[in-house]
């Protein structure tokens, strides 16, 4: 499998990750991920169907009453996910 191929693959499951994450119909999202030497973050902005305000996905918990431990868990796959694409783009 190409180089491209692959990284299509990892950013085509970064993208089925956080729609699993948003609990509610969206129009669009914005990912943000850092990553560096195993350490960094994950996060993303979304707007809900039909509305113009976007959300802060760390906000999700709160605001859809999702449990907390369970969006964690979430997370941190998309945070391994991101991992795996930066080390992608390091080879």
């Amino acid at each position: 499998m190409s180089f491209e191929t692959e990284l299509n693959e990892l950013y085509k499951e970064i993208a089925q990750q956080v729609n699993d994450m948003i609990p509610t119909e969206w129009d669009n999202f914005y990912f943000n991920g850092e990553v560096k030497e195993g350490e960094g973050g994950v996060f993303f902005f979304f707007t809900p169907k039909g509305e113009e305000q976007h959300i802060f996905s760390h906000y999700i918990p709160r605001l859809y009453s999702v449990d907390k431990r369970a969006y964690n868990k979430e997370l941190h796959k998309l945070f391994q996910l991101t991992q795996l694409s930066q080390s992608e783009i390091g080879k």
